[in-house]
Order: C-alpha cells, then structure tokens, then sequence
C-alpha cells in the first residue's frame, strides 16, 4: 500500500482486492457515532436511565403560615414549590427557610441544600410520556382558554351554536343594562 500526495492510501489495482480492504480505516467512523443526551445512560435492562438534578431556588411563606420551597426539576426542566413532606425523585422535603432548605434521602441521611445550589440524585428509570387520547367526553369536559366549563351540548364544537350562544349573552347584557336606566 502507498500513500498518496494528500496522504491518502493508494492500493496498487481497482478495487484492491482482499488484502487491502480489511485494512482500510473509515475517514467517516468518528462522524457516524450516535451522541448520548446528557444525563440519560442505559439500566442493567437496557432501559434508558436519567440522573436528575435538583436546584433549590426560593422559599415562600403563606399568609396562613405553612412554607413552601421553589425547586427546579432537570427531567423536565420545570419549576415547582413543594411543601414539607412531598416527596421527589425518591427524596423528602422536610423544610426550608429563606437561606436552605432540608432534603431527606431513601437511606435516612439528611443534607441542607443551599439556595441557589444543586444536587445530584440517583439515577432513575426514564419515563416517555404517553399521550392518552381524549374521548368525546373528555374534549366537552375540557376547560376552555378563559377557565370555564365547555359547553356539554356540544356548543364549542358547532361555530354556529357558539355565535348564537354569544349573541344571547350580548342580548341579555344589554337588556340588563337598559333595565338599570
């Protein structure tokens, strides 16, 4: 085998027959390789697996007195205030104060998390969220965008009824206006 003028190796003939192609390298192996997403490795089962990641982030005190601490999820990359005794990935909050809050792992060890730090939890099996599909009684359960109840005739589905039902509405409000005059 020689090696070319850009440092390419040449074989003597087309094709190269067998001997020179078992040693052949290919230019493009590095390229090829499937990156893994941070934090995700594989279980014993090869179930995909996710390290998550906890930061504390705030505190709040109710009016009524109870607390609540502001932490952020890496699984899903979501904040939310829990309250002591909520468990999360497999930890407890026990309590939280304006400079830490208290975490309790499966084995009973404790740890003060500081505002503003991470920690690192076990490694957890990755869940794919499953999208139920809705029936025609749940899409007329739903709520609309303004928070009420849709209608469950059916109203909202019909464009005509939902314009009719609108006008109604106008109808009566202004009648209850005049009525006030």
């Amino acid at each position: 085998t020689a090696v070319g003028p850009n440092g390419v190796a040449a074989n003597g003939g087309a094709g190269g027959g067998a001997a020179g192609g078992a040693g052949k390298a290919d230019p493009f192996a590095e390229l090829r390789k499937k990156s893994q997403v941070p934090g995700v490795t594989t279980g014993v089962n090869g179930q995909k697996m996710i390290t998550p990641e906890i930061a504390f982030l705030g505190f709040i005190e109710r009016p009524d007195g109870s607390r609540a601490a502001l932490f952020s999820d890496s699984t899903d990359k979501s904040t939310f205030f829990y309250e002591p005794g909520k468990q999360v990935h497999g930890v407890d909050i026990l309590s939280a104060n304006v400079r830490e809050a208290s975490i309790r792992f499966p084995d009973g060890t404790t740890k003060n998390v500081a505002i503003g730090n991470k920690l690192t939890l076990a490694a957890e099996p990755l869940k794919t969220p499953t999208a139920a599909p809705k029936t025609a009684d749940a899409k007329a359960a739903a709520p609309n965008a303004k928070g009420n109840k849709a209608d469950p005739k059916g109203a909202k589905a019909d464009p005509k009824a939902a314009a009719k039902a609108k006008a109604i509405a106008a109808a009566k409000k202004k009648m209850a206006q005049q009525k006030k005059k």
